[in-house]
């Protein structure tokens, strides 16, 4: 049940904010990571978080 619930936690992350930052698990399934970069190319923003759940928050946080 839980492999169910991260799944729908991650389908729900990439439905709110894949259009805007790329999203992705690194390597080791250790971290999350997303990016945003500005349309001009000069500003990028990154947040990293060890589940979905918190990266959801950092990034809804840094949307803005």
């Amino acid at each position: 049940m839980r492999a169910m619930h991260g799944e729908t936690s991650l389908a729900k992350l990439y439905r709110d904010f894949g259009d805007r930052w790329e999203i992705e698990q690194l390597p080791r399934g250790t971290q999350w990571i997303a990016v945003l970069r500005e349309s001009g190319g000069d500003y990028v923003r990154m947040v990293a978080a060890h589940d979905v759940h918190a990266l959801r928050f950092r990034a809804d946080r840094r949307s803005c």
